[in-house]
């Protein structure tokens, strides 16, 4: 080794750069725009840094089991849009203001460069995240990759981690561009559910191939059916579905999820390439009394977390509704994609669009195509949102104890009711 890679080495040293030393660690590698921060084009202000809902508490959940990346294309450089300096004001900004609550980033990888320039670094090619394995030992294949986009998920793929799709930003634009299978959560804060969720479900011995809440075959009863492609259910533990709902096919129900009467999810066409796609209810989502969700062949539904869909609404999809939404009696969405916050009014008939965070629509509108003049959501709605999913949260834990009780004094073995919720 050469006098300057010596002085290189010990200055890395001084400034606290991590030597590989010690076992490998997982880590989390964190898209930034659309991800972490609320997605505005090329920001070149600190000023204009907007973390996402929920986006520190995830952090510092998920930092007590992983380093934590930031891996961000920033072409606007490449463009002349944005300067280096630029960029990496904005990140040393985002870095501190995530330290103040106590999270820390262990590195910030920038790709500058426009797709054209076919650089070795711009996502889903994975530079960086070796780059990171190297430099501080990461563990790749236990570790996973959070973003907005397809690259990312791709990016995970490319070294045997694993990726999570989120529907902020850019999310619900390319939700249908995903390859079968991908996880999706509906913001930052879910996906910290699904990963952690993850690990505690691995740390369990279990003598089962399938996911330890599957529904199997056996299990299934009046309105638990599988589909003609032989899909199973996913209906978490902590979920209680009525007996009288009707869960058909590729349907993956959420932890604290509540599920109504004659509720109707029903994922079983298949698309061109002979699979279903699945109907994803996020945790602490409500399904009210008589609420339809179905899709056309091969299209996605997701509902994010938190999310209220109120009695008869219909949701058909392709259809992507993040979290902390409400939806009211009534309501139909075809082809739709909803940011987090939004409220839609009883009897509103949407297609075909696109809707901003926190935007609300009036009771009866009818959208096409058009979403330009919606006023953002008031107190007086967000309240309401507010108090239908502490309600709804009540009444889900209610009724499972209320099932759990039910199993045990061997009530629910006499009436021959489906046993929605049951681990396997």
């Amino acid at each position: 080794m050469g006098p300057e890679r010596m002085k290189a080495v010990r200055r890395k040293k001084r400034q606290g750069v991590p030597q590989r030393a010690g076992p490998l660690r997982p880590a989390v590698f964190l898209d930034r725009d659309g991800t972490l921060v609320e997605e505005r084009g090329h920001i070149r202000l600190c000023s204009e840094v907007r973390l996402l809902p929920g986006a520190e508490e995830a952090l510092l959940r998920l930092q007590e089991r992983f380093l934590l990346f930031i891996v961000t294309n920033q072409p606007g450089i490449a463009e002349g849009v944005l300067t280096l300096r630029d960029v990496e004001k904005v990140n040393a900004h985002l870095v501190r203001r995530l330290a103040a609550a106590g999270i820390s980033i262990a590195e910030v990888y920038v790709c500058p460069h426009r797709r054209s320039d076919n650089c070795a670094c711009i996502k889903p090619k994975p530079y960086f995240l070796r780059q990171a394995s190297r430099s501080f030992g990461v563990d790749l294949a236990r570790s996973f990759v959070i973003g907005d986009h397809p690259h990312d998920v791709e990016l995970a793929a490319s070294v045997g981690a694993r990726g999570i799709y989120v529907l902020t930003g850019h999310g619900a634009k390319h939700l249908h561009d995903l390859r079968e299978g991908t996880p999706v959560a509906g913001s930052i804060r879910e996906a910290a559910d699904l990963i952690l969720a993850d690990l505690t479900r691995h740390s369990r011995p279990s003598s089962c191939n399938r996911p330890a809440w599957a529904i199997g075959e056996a299990e299934c009863g009046r309105g638990f059916r599988l589909n003609p492609a032989g899909d199973l259910l996913q209906v978490d533990p902590t979920a209680y579905v009525d007996p009288s709902a009707q869960l058909i096919g590729k349907v993956h129900i959420g932890p604290g999820v509540f599920v109504g009467p004659h509720a109707v999810l029903r994922a079983d066409e298949t698309g061109k390439d002979g699979r279903v796609s699945p109907i994803e209810i996020g945790a602490g989502s409500n399904i009210h009394d008589g609420v339809i969700i179905h899709a056309l062949g091969g299209a996605r539904v997701v509902v994010g977390p938190r999310t209220s869909l109120a009695h008869g609404a219909i949701i058909h999809g392709p259809c992507a509704i993040a979290g902390d939404c409400f939806v009211g009696f009534r309501a139909v969405l075809f082809d739709v994609r909803v940011a987090e916050g939004v409220f839609v009014g009883h009897g509103a008939l949407l297609s075909f669009v696109t809707l901003p965070s926190h935007v609300a629509v009036p009771a009866g509108a009818c959208i096409t195509g058009e979403t330009a003049g919606l006023p953002t959501t008031d107190a007086e709605q967000r309240q309401f949102m507010a108090r239908v999913m502490k309600t709804n949260a009540a009444l889900a834990e209610g009724y499972r104890r209320l099932m759990l009780a039910e199993k045990e004094s061997g009530m629910l073995a006499e009436t021959g009711l489906p046993r929605g919720g049951r681990s396997t």
